[in-house]
């Protein structure tokens, strides 16, 4: 999975293996599968190649790139073509060997919202967010069936084709969880047992809020950090000290006191690692 965005007024691009090189989504949009020739031109064993297409590679902007390989070491799973008719239970075998704690769920064959369901929604089966929105958590009864340690299960969704991303946590890679903010400036800590790399922060009660995308930028080398993306907008890289935070070698820790990330809200959040799994001659990420 590779999601791209830059740093100016340009939508999300979102390609996988499952449907292909140039078979484009955006996240902050509700749009189905589109193939764009010059978006992704390849995944290499080293990296990504880009064409041309201003989604992908507008001459002289900076990009952030979050890409992830699905398997069962990552707890990852891409399942594309999924054809699914609403209120009939579709089961996506994710192969995944436990249950899995988050899915993102889009339509490909039509428009569709991005539906993402964690395990800490009020209600297992018909809670969900949106990716291209900033509503707090939606009803819709019977949205999902109760996964298992062997499929993921789509029920009450609009009847469509869809790509299928299923998440498990995996210790000393990924974790997602909610936090309630303080309002304070000596904020909530939230323990994930690694230096995280990309954390994304929702605010889930009060008032519908952004999706805030905190990766660990190279111009901020030193903690606070304050630069954030949008996931749910298209907007470029913002700057605001009300979303400061500081990356820790096992969390991090809100110093802000924006509403969008530590208000006297619950809020939920998703994290990967900065140098996952360790390794000969890789040491532990430590704070900066």
């Amino acid at each position: 999975i590779l999601m791209v965005k830059d740093d100016g007024v340009v939508e999300w691009g979102l390609a996988d293996s499952g449907r292909g090189i140039k078979e484009e989504l955006n996240l902050n949009d509700t749009s189905a599968t589109e193939t764009v020739a010059q978006s992704l031109l390849s995944f290499d064993t080293d990296g990504f190649t880009v064409g041309s297409d201003g989604t992908w590679n507008t001459s002289a902007s900076v990009y952030l790139g979050t890409g992830w390989k699905a398997s069962a070491t990552s707890g990852i799973a891409v399942n594309s073509g999924v054809s699914h008719t609403s209120e009939t239970p579709t089961n996506v075998a994710h192969g995944l060997g436990t249950t899995p704690t988050m899915v993102w769920a889009k339509a490909t064959s039509t428009t569709g919202g991005w539906y993402v369901y964690h395990d800490k929604v009020t209600t297992a089966v018909s809670n969900h967010l949106f990716f291209d929105t900033t509503a707090l958590e939606t009803t819709l009864t019977n949205a999902w069936g109760v996964h298992t340690s062997t499929n993921t299960i789509l029920d009450h969704l609009p009847t469509a084709t869809y790509v299928v991303y299923s998440f498990a946590r995996i210790p000393g890679f990924s974790d997602w969880g909610e936090y309630t903010g303080n309002a304070n400036a000596d904020g909530p800590f939230v323990y994930t047992g690694f230096a995280p790399k990309w954390v994304v922060v929702k605010r889930t009660t009060t008032t519908a809020d952004a999706w805030n995308v905190k990766s660990k930028p190279t111009n901020e080398p030193y903690n606070v950090r304050d630069d954030y993306f949008s996931l749910n907008a298209p907007t470029g890289t913002q700057e605001f000290s009300g979303y400061q935070i500081d990356y820790l070698s096992n969390g991090f820790k809100l110093r802000g006191t924006g509403v969008s990330t530590n208000g006297a809200s619950v809020y939920f959040y998703m994290a990967f690692a900065e140098r996952p799994f360790g390794g000969s001659g890789v040491s532990q990420a430590r704070a900066r």
